[in-house]
């Protein structure tokens, strides 16, 4: 029975991939900020728009943190496959992943060597472009290296290099964490959390607080997800035009307590897609340009007290959703539980509230005064211009007293007899 022509074209198209497409392993945040790029930059024709695409790259999850893609290989060139290419070739992700995964397995022999003479760290780079994919390929790592006792711990900070070692190996752990830290310099690195290789399967590495490398984990840890968290800020600067503030993670030594912990920072007036951190402080800029904080709160806290406006994304990396900034009173309820080191926001004393009598009776008051006060300032200035004009006067005025005075003495002595007349005249 002859196949039909689309099982013919199924084959030969199968038949092209094989050799040529291979999986691609990356960091989660690293495909989403190329997909952001595409869409700014490279809108797709109408006819492949309108049949449904959108023209960004195909990935699926691997261990939470990383996003395994597809490269088809043109030669020179790798490129990565788009939801176009896959509805081209009439195949889902999974089926074109089967096929990658089984071309990738065909050219990975085991290969590690030992980074440094008696400890169990070792390096895999095979001469191609696809070494962190082999995290795809379980039992290249089931065979352990020769030495190695314990559980295996693997990274791979860049494309083309993976890390493991022992995970019951102390100095094997710490030296990884120090290789893996530097290699993010170098190209396609892959900001990743360490992982565990169990029973076939991949889980982040955790460690208990009394293990002796437990803060060498949580710094490395630390630095990979600001790398992330500083990707997906560059991705939501670009799909929100800029609309939405987006930090990166902040590492707070408490004194204190002797311990490290995390902070974002929220400025007044934003919406803000933050990296999820232990602390949140919020922050004002000030009428002359400075910066003032409002509160510093623990995660728990902020979401009491703030309720619908605030979120938590828990798709890796998490990350926490404000709404909106909180009001006067919210903030004065959340407070400070961290210092800041800026210097805190002081508002400004309110003024009284007066009533509309205690204004009336005021104004009255003030008219009143006003009154006495021009009254007062009226008699004064006719008092000095009558003390003016009685001053000028005085010759007369004395003048006139001593006539007056003479005739009253003349019409008494009128009245009187001439001896006692004569007695007074004399006196007077």
């Amino acid at each position: 029975m002859r196949d039909s022509p689309e099982e013919r074209e199924r084959k030969r198209i199968l038949e092209m991939l094989k050799g040529t497409l291979f999986p691609c392993v990356r960091a989660k945040v690293t495909f989403d900020r190329k997909n952001a790029d595409i869409y700014e930059w490279k809108p797709l024709g109408r006819s492949n728009a309108s049949r449904g695409y959108n023209g960004k790259l195909v990935y699926l999850p691997l261990a939470e943190q990383l996003g395994v893609g597809l490269l088809y290989d043109q030669g020179d060139t790798f490129a990565h496959v788009r939801d176009v290419e896959l509805g081209q070739w009439n195949l889902t992700i999974k089926a074109a992943m089967d096929v990658a995964v089984t071309n990738l397995k065909k050219i990975s022999p085991p290969d590690f060597r030992r980074i440094e003479d008696g400890i169990n760290l070792f390096v895999a780079a095979w001469p191609d472009e696809h070494t962190s994919a082999r995290l795809l390929v379980p039992e290249i790592f089931a065979g352990s290296p020769g030495g190695i006792k314990g559980p295996l711990v693997v990274i791979a900070p860049s494309a083309d290099r993976i890390l493991l070692c022992d995970a019951f190996d102390i100095s094997a752990m710490m030296l990884m964490f120090e290789i893996a830290a530097s290699l993010w310099q170098a190209p396609r690195p892959i900001p990743m959390l360490p992982l565990l290789f169990r029973s076939g399967t991949w889980d982040i590495l955790k460690l208990p607080p009394d293990h002796p490398c437990y803060y060498d984990l949580k710094l490395f840890s630390l630095a990979a997800l600001n790398l992330m968290y500083q990707q997906e800020s560059e991705r939501i600067a670009i799909e929100t035009n800029d609309s939405v503030f987006s930090p990166s993670l902040e590492l707070v030594q408490d004194f204190d307590e002797g311990r490290l912990y995390t902070k974002v920072i929220v400025p007044e007036g934003r919406r803000s897609i933050l990296p999820l951190a232990e602390y949140i402080e919020f922050f004002r800029e000030g009428a002359e340009g400075q910066y003032e904080s409002l509160a510093v709160v623990s995660l728990n806290r902020a979401r009491a007290g703030l309720g619908a406006r605030m979120e938590v994304d828990e798709n890796f990396p998490p990350r926490i959703i404000l709404h909106s900034f909180p009001d006067k009173k919210q903030l004065s309820e959340l407070g400070f539980e961290k210092p800041s080191t800026l210097p805190v926001y002081v508002p400004p004393p309110e003024a009284a509230i007066k009533n509309d009598a205690e204004t009336e009776e005021e104004l009255e008051e003030q008219e009143n005064d006003d009154s006495k006060e021009a009254v007062g300032e009226k008699a004064s200035a006719e008092n000095v211009s009558e003390l003016n004009d009685e001053a000028s006067l005085k010759p007369v005025i004395d003048q006139t007293v001593n006539q007056a005075t003479a005739s009253a003495i003349d019409i008494a002595l009128d009245q009187v007899p001439q001896e006692e007349a004569k007695e007074i005249s004399d006196s007077v």
